[in-house]
């Protein structure tokens, strides 16, 4: 079984989204270091982490001491007035709980 090489391109291109996801945490983790205001991060993050992957929406969910929903902590894209309101089901059949049960990010 033979496999076509890569293209110079793609290896371009894979090496730049590498290198930019690289910039990105080491500027987040400065900024984590800078002070201790978690709200500024998480939104920092967000945002970030958006521009990085080239995506109209991110979020930060939190999940809510009884368990049972995700509050929207941080995120962008979404309607005004989303963040801090907007509450997701923690359902074991959700996308979210899914996700926190396995320590995914997505």
């Amino acid at each position: 079984m033979s496999r076509e090489p890569l293209s110079h391109d793609l290896i371009d291109r894979e090496f730049v989204s590498r290198a930019r996801q690289q910039a990105a945490l080491a500027e987040l983790s400065q900024r984590a270091l800078a002070g201790p205001d978690l709200g500024r991060l998480f939104d920092d993050a967000v945002g970030l982490v958006a521009e990085t992957l080239q995506v109209k929406f991110c979020e930060l969910l939190e999940l809510l001491p009884a368990g049972d929903a995700f509050i929207l902590r941080a995120g962008c894209g979404w309607k005004d007035g989303a963040v801090g309101n907007a509450k997701v089901s923690a359902g074991r059949d959700s996308q979210a709980a899914t996700h926190y049960s396995q320590g995914v990010a997505s």
